[in-house]
């Protein structure tokens, strides 16, 4: 994270996430070029004390704005906290873990959506 606790407010959020028990905090992974290199995560101690899940938005065209698909990499799954935040919200919700395997996508038994050639889901 590139913006530690400016005002000390860190450490009394975290108590608040900790006593909530469900928090869902933005990640962001990184690329370099095509090739995913590491998740950007929260603060250390906002991290502790909550789930993260990566925004990467990416648009379906270099013409137009159109945000509607969602990705899922699947090497950055393998990586701690490495589903989008809509699938980990999805997975907290629903108790279950999410998995990735032959281009499916289950989080339990509630979801099992099969990607398209490119892993998104539309």
């Amino acid at each position: 994270m590139d913006f530690k606790s400016s005002y000390g407010e860190d450490e009394p959020t975290a108590e608040m996430f900790k006593t909530a028990d469900n928090v869902l905090l933005v990640s962001y992974a990184n690329f370099v070029g095509d090739k995913f290199d590491r998740l950007a995560y929260p603060t250390e101690v906002l991290k502790n004390q909550a789930r993260t899940g990566y925004s990467n938005l990416e648009p379906t065209s270099a013409i137009i704005d159109n945000l509607a698909r969602l990705r899922i990499h699947p090497d950055i799954t393998m990586a701690k906290e490495g589903w989008p935040f809509a699938i980990q919200a999805l997975s907290m919700y629903w108790g279950a873990e999410a998995k990735l395997k032959d281009g499916v996508l289950t989080i339990g038994d509630e979801v099992s959506v099969e990607l398209d050639q490119f892993s998104d889901i539309y």
